[in-house]
């Protein structure tokens, strides 16, 4: 029962729900701000709102800036899209991120124009995977698109 608990406990950190407020809309043009973290987690989950009944989102940019510990190195960094269920669509885009520098944290910045599409009631996610799992996993994302 307790390695339930665990595992479940871990899990739960790894996906982060959005820290923002809710996505800009004027007219169609959309705009989302997601960020979060998951300390100690290989894999992180930041995820957007879900796109409302009977609209589709058309990413055209995204644009990260993400923090990890010193000692590690970006794996992925992609666009993705989940179901209302969590599960994923099997849909992604991979984003190019440039290694900026080395503090105390080792950042990377990736600006990417892309056509992505997420479908009603499913959310964008952004997943960030380094190289191990202790330490900072940190991003920092704008979604842009056109909501239809």
């Amino acid at each position: 029962m307790i390695r339930k608990t665990v595992l479940a406990a871990a899990l739960a950190a790894a996906s982060v729900a959005p820290a923002a407020a809710a996505p800009t809309i004027i007219g169609v043009e959309y705009l989302e701000r997601v960020y979060g973290g998951c300390y100690n987690a290989s894999m992180c989950v930041v995820k957007g709102t879900a796109i409302p009944a009977g609209k589709t989102l058309f990413v055209t940019d995204v644009s990260c800036v993400v923090k990890i510990a010193p000692d590690q190195t970006l794996l992925t960094l992609d666009l993705a899209s989940r179901k209302a269920d969590e599960a994923y669509t099997g849909l992604s885009a991979a984003l190019q991120p440039q290694y900026m520098g080395i503090t105390s944290v080792r950042y990377y910045q990736a600006h990417q124009q892309m056509r992505f599409v997420v479908f009603p009631g499913e959310k964008p996610v952004i997943d960030v995977i380094k190289s191990k799992a202790p330490g900072d996993n940190f991003a920092d994302c704008t979604i842009v698109g056109v909501l239809k």
